[in-house]
Parts: structure tokens; sequence; C-alpha cells
């Protein structure tokens, strides 16, 4: 028995994203990560990009559903964004959660260049809609990374 919850022609038109196996297993953000390889600048890039991927295909489903999910139609609309997604939450984990440990034990002897760098990667990638916002959460990054140099200072 088959049962078929969109209509076939929406069901021909639905595409998934192309990402190969080897961008799947390392986590690859393309040109969004840095050229050198430097875990503190990579990983705030990659947060950046989530950050702004989750915000975009967020504020899609709270459109989708700003009067309520009243039926299948609306489950569709948004089962049809879970490929989008699966590239996103792919890279958060390779680019952020997999560099969680390595990244705090580097967080804390952040050169002023990394800072730097760090600050202007994430003013580059991070990108919402609402521009006060935006700029409020970049200045809450430059204001911890600050509070971080700061801290070392005084160790």
């Amino acid at each position: 028995m088959q049962y078929s919850i969109l209509p076939k022609q929406e069901y021909i038109q639905l595409e998934l994203p192309s990402f190969t196996s080897s961008e799947l297993s390392r986590g690859n953000l393309t040109e969004k990560m840095s050229v050198e390889s430097d875990i503190i600048v990579d990983t705030i890039t990659a947060l950046a990009v989530f950050l702004s991927e989750a915000a975009k295909q967020g504020a899609t489903i709270a459109e989708i559903a700003k009067d309520g999910i009243k039926g299948i139609g609306e489950w569709a609309e948004i089962l049809k964004l879970v490929p989008q997604l699966v590239p996103v939450l792919v890279r958060f984990y390779n680019g952020v959660i997999k560099n969680a440990e390595e990244f705090s034990k580097s967080i804390l002897n952040i050169t002023p260049e990394q800072k730097a760098k760090s600050i202007q990667s994430f003013a580059t990638n991070f990108d919402l809609t609402n521009d006060k916002a935006e700029l409020a959460i970049e200045k809450s990054i430059t204001l911890l990374l600050e509070v971080l140099t700061l801290i070392k200072v005084f160790k």
C-alpha cells in the first residue's frame, strides 16, 4: 500500500540539494571557511553560517505556520524544507560541535589577529533580514571576544 502526502506534481518538483559525501564527512563550508586553518576563526565562521541559515529557514517555517498548522498542506510545506536543513546541520556539527573541545582550549589563548579575523569573518558570514538584530549579535560576538582577551590579560 502506498501513501502520498503530496500531489504528484509537487512531489516531482521537490529538489534535494547537491553535496558530495566528502563534503558531509569533513563539513566543507566552501568559500565561507578561512583558507588558513585556524580553529578559532573557522569555528566562529561555521557558527555564523549556521545561525544565518537557521534564521532563514526558521523565518520560512514561521511564515508557513503563522496562522497555525491546520492540515497536511502546512506540514508538507515544512517537510519540503528538510533537505535544505540537512547540509546546514551537518556543517554545524562538523564546523562547531566536532571542534568544541579544541576550540575551548584554543580560545583562551586567542591572539589579537585571530580576534580581528574572527570578528571580520562573523560579520561577513552572518546575515539576518533584521539589520538591528544582526548588528546586536555581531556586537555581542565582538564583546565576547573582548572579554576573553581581558581574561587572558588578567590570568
